[in-house]
């Protein structure tokens, strides 16, 4: 079975076994835990069905809504073996010659030296796998293949010229892959990189969230207390931490799962805006957050 067919047949047992609420009932409910998430319902619909593979931030509020946080954990493993087993296709078709390019003759190499001529790794109509017909106009998507028009391996020719006799030097350039960044488990070379740093913000609970300016790195606060602290939800690009409630001048560690870099979260302050009359009133969180790489520094986990 196709790996993102098998994906979505297992969040289609998760919406059975949720019992099958509505995809508009579906984007209600994400978007009442988090104001500013972008899921839309032909999202849903398209992943369900097995038509895309989207990025993890756009599965994850999906998992949690139809089976909870135990749900959001099986779903990272199933999701990152469903990106996994596509990209060697698109590796190995991205890198075999086409059968269509002149063989390495001497005739052949003063031409394309001449020329300057470059080749398309890709034939059209190679092997590989299919892409889906409307890929290209999904912004949240990671593209299997590079466009058809669109170079992607470009192979370098140079002539020597030795005793008369010419020969060819062929290099491959590096593949430039403009694929989405993903959350691999490892340090690969399609994960994220984090940018070490410490950031203070303030936010209101239950409203907008803060994201890190390498962006790999999202907070909101669904709630809070002057005595407790803040609950505090993250997300990362590996790591999906469920609502943790952190005391005021503690730490909360969120390691990433390929254990090369870390997020430390600390609550500096929390407090309510005063208003007249008992009417409702805003709760404010003021954080401190660090990036690093490495070891982990010692802190609170998050809630299992």
């Amino acid at each position: 079975m196709d790996p993102v067919e098998k994906f979505a047949a297992w969040l289609r047992h998760l919406h059975r076994e949720a019992k099958k609420p509505s995809y508009t009932e579906i984007v209600r409910r994400i978007r009442l835990a988090d104001p500013t998430a972008s899921v839309v319902v032909s999202t849903i619909s398209e992943t369900l069905n097995g038509k895309r593979l989207p990025r993890w931030t756009t599965v994850e509020p999906i998992a949690r809504v139809l089976g909870g946080p135990a749900a959001v954990e099986e779903c990272l493993r199933r999701w990152k073996q469903a990106d996994a087993a596509r990209t060697p296709t698109a590796t190995q078709s991205d890198t075999a010659p086409t059968p269509d390019s002149p063989a390495p003759g001497p005739e052949t190499e003063s031409a394309v030296a001449g020329s300057g001529t470059s080749h398309s790794s890709i034939a059209p109509g190679g092997g590989g796998e299919a892409a889906d017909p409307d890929q290209g106009a999904r912004e949240d998507e990671a593209p299997v293949h590079a466009p058809r028009r669109k170079p992607t391996l470009v192979w370098v020719v140079g002539t020597v010229t030795a005793l008369g006799v010419a020969a060819a030097a062929w290099g491959a350039v590096t593949l430039i892959d403009d694929r989405n960044q993903t959350p691999t488990g490892g340090p690969t070379a399609g994960t994220p990189r984090f940018e070490s740093g410490s950031y203070e913000t303030v936010l209101t609970v239950n409203k907008k969230s803060w994201a890190s300016p390498d962006g790999n790195v999202r907070i909101r606060v669904p709630g809070a207390s002057t005595s407790d602290g803040p609950t505090l939800f993250v997300t990362t690009p590996s790591v999906s931490c469920p609502q943790t409630t952190v005391a005021i001048g503690d730490a909360l560690v969120v390691p990433e799962a390929s254990g090369s870099s870390w997020t430390r979260i600390t609550t500096l302050k929390v407090w309510a805006q005063d208003t007249p009359n008992g009417e409702p009133f805003d709760m404010y969180v003021q954080l401190q957050v660090d990036q690093g790489t490495g070891r982990a520094p010692e802190g609170q986990e998050c809630a299992s």
